[in-house]
């Protein structure tokens, strides 16, 4: 029956099998071009898939296309760093869910870390029992940190060697050293946080210049704000509220302004 019918269009059975060979390669070709896969699983379950424009994350993975990322489910007792970023562009929602670390602070892993990215966007996710840092941001620019809670780590957010970065909206609270820290990093902004119960609240330190501290409570922290080898910052219009030291500026300034900072 299949011979008659390659007689009736014109070719022999073995060219009508090779007209539908070449159609299903191009098919596969096709589908295989047209997608992009934008996570590398780190484990067992860090499956993803693409739903309303953004790749979904389930588990701690590595982030290596540029994209809109949201996490679906939590995570708990994560052993080592959980979500790395390394690619620009990046937006990751946590959709409220909690990365949570495996309650050891001799661990030294973080909840998410991005190295060396441009544009990068951290939203809306709680992070407990990071052994470093829950958010870790290093050689980034232009990139946001916000609505984001951390505590019980050593760290909460941490960045470092970076420019133009706005951590805002966030709490940082009952971590073992700063709330926020601030190292080596220029043209940033801390605006509009809670930070609480920690060793330190906010920290700027190691070369920090040009950055503002602005509009912050800070409350019930060993020390409230703490500036040193850091030049040209602002600190201003926050309220602090039950530090054992409100601010620990340095004993020469060099252009840091400390002004309309309020008791709560």
């Amino acid at each position: 029956m299949r011979a008659e019918s390659a007689r009736r269009t014109g070719g022999d059975p073995a060219s009508f099998r090779l007209v539908v060979l070449a159609a299903v390669l191009l098919l596969a070709a096709s589908g295989v071009a047209g997608a992009t896969p934008a996570v590398a699983p780190s484990g067992i379950g860090a499956t993803t898939q693409q739903t309303d424009g953004a790749t979904e994350v389930r588990s701690c993975t590595t982030i290596t296309e540029p994209g809109e990322y949201v996490l679906v489910a939590d995570v708990e007792n994560a052993s080592e760093t959980c979500i790395e970023i390394k690619a620009d562009r990046v937006r990751l929602r946590g959709a409220g869910h909690t990365l949570d670390g495996s309650d050891s602070r001799f661990a030294r892993h973080t909840g998410i870390r991005a190295t060396g990215a441009s544009d990068v966007v951290v939203s809306n996710v709680t992070l407990t029992d990071w052994g470093y840092a829950g958010v870790y941001l290093r050689g980034v620019t232009e990139s946001r940190v916000r609505n984001v809670s951390v505590n019980d780590s050593d760290f909460g957010i941490t960045v470092r060697s970076s420019r133009a970065v706005r951590i805002a909206g966030s709490n940082a609270t009952n971590n073992s050293d700063a709330g926020i820290d601030v190292s080596t990093t220029r043209e940033s902004v801390v605006a509009d946080n809670v930070v609480a119960d920690n060793q330190v609240g906010i920290s700027l330190t190691t070369g920090s210049r040009a950055n503002r501290v602005v509009g912050n409570v800070i409350r019930d922290n060993r020390l409230g704000v703490a500036v040193s080898n850091s030049n040209n910052n602002v600190v201003s219009d926050n309220a602090f509220c039950g530090n054992r030291r409100a601010i620990v500026r340095p004993e020469q300034p060099r252009g840091n302004a400390f002004e309309d900072n309020r008791a709560c």
